[in-house]
This record gives C-alpha cells, structure tokens and sequence, in this order.
C-alpha cells in the first residue's frame, strides 16, 4: 500500500500545466515503487510456488481422464480430456457445475464405480491404490463404451479413512483395434 501511495507523488509531473515551475521529478516516484513492490514481492514471496498452485498446474497437465469423487460417490474434480472425452465439451473458465461433471455421480461415467467405493472402505489403512492398470469401460455422454486403462487410488483424510477415490483413465480404443488388427494380419497369414 506504502509503494501505491508513494506512486500517487508522480503527479508532481503534471504541476506545471498549472503555472508553477516544478523540476520534473516524477521518475523517482516511479523508481522509488519499483524498489519498494520489488522488495515486498521478495520480502513476503508473493510469488513462491504452492502446493495449491501445483496442484492446479499438475492437474492441468495430465493428459488422461482425471475425475476425483467423494465418498458419496459424486465427482468433485475433473480435468479438462474427462469434460472432453465423457461430455464433448472442456469447461473453458466456466462454472464446472454448469458444464455437467461435478456433482453427477461416478457411475453415470464409469462401469462399477460402486464397487471401487466399496474397495476402497475395505482397503487397509497404508493401501494407497485398489486398482492398477486394469482394462475397463467408461461411457461418454451419447451412452457410447469407451475402453480404457484405469488405475484407482484411495484419497485419505488425515485419520487415513478414505473419503473418496482417485480415477485416472487412459483410452486404449487404439491400442485394441491395432491388437485386432495384428491378431487378424497374423491369422491371414497363417492360413495363407
């Protein structure tokens, strides 16, 4: 707030233009806030990386399915390619409630997610992942199967109950119809 103010002093510049004869001076202001936000900036580390803010960067940067869900079941995080991939759509800034993924249930998205729930509630208290790389289905918002590579982790309270699971989803479409197409090469040529 000290540096604003000292700022405001640069309209000793503008004096002149009514009739006394100033020196124009206000470049030291300007240096003068320069020095001060330069050393509250370093001071008080307004810039310094967080976990919050590495969070939103990592989140961000996945490029697979991402959706966190409480333990009602209800998405509570999503990352952009899960708006893609399960709505058509990314929430570009919008209220995510507006866009159609938080709030709405797991299932609606993911075949037996009540069932990852319940793996999670049995899980031992030092398991952190209930499923590792396990083919599975996802539906988009046509009703359409997706096949997927999916991985489940546990979210913990620090009590270490769980309060929620972790889904991240790779989509293999791909990778099948190669594996099919391989299969099927691979058969044309036996029987050549």
């Amino acid at each position: 707030l000290f540096a604003f103010v000292f700022a405001l002093f640069t309209i000793i510049d503008v004096i002149p233009k009514f009739g006394y004869a100033v020196y124009p001076a206000g470049y030291i202001f300007i240096l003068g806030f320069s020095i001060l936000i330069f050393r509250a900036i370093t001071k008080y580390k307004l810039f310094e990386i967080t976990p919050e803010i590495a969070s939103i960067a990592i989140i961000d940067s996945i490029a697979d399915i991402l959706l966190v869900s409480d333990s009602e079941g209800k998405i509570v995080i999503a990352n952009d390619p899960a708006y893609e991939m399960l709505i058509g759509q990314t929430d570009n800034g919008k209220n995510p409630n507006e866009v159609g993924l938080i709030g709405k249930k797991l299932s609606i998205f993911i075949h037996d997610a009540d069932k990852l729930w319940h793996k999670a509630e049995k899980s031992g208290k030092d398991e952190t992942t209930i499923i590792q790389s396990v083919d599975s289905l996802i539906f988009d918002k046509s009703g359409r199967t997706i096949t997927v590579s999916m991985s489940v982790g546990i979210v913990r309270d620090d009590e270490r109950k769980p309060v929620g699971i972790c889904v991240t989803a790779h989509d293999i479409r791909d990778l099948k119809m190669l594996i099919e197409n391989i299969e099927k090469t691979n058969k044309e040529l036996k029987e050549y």
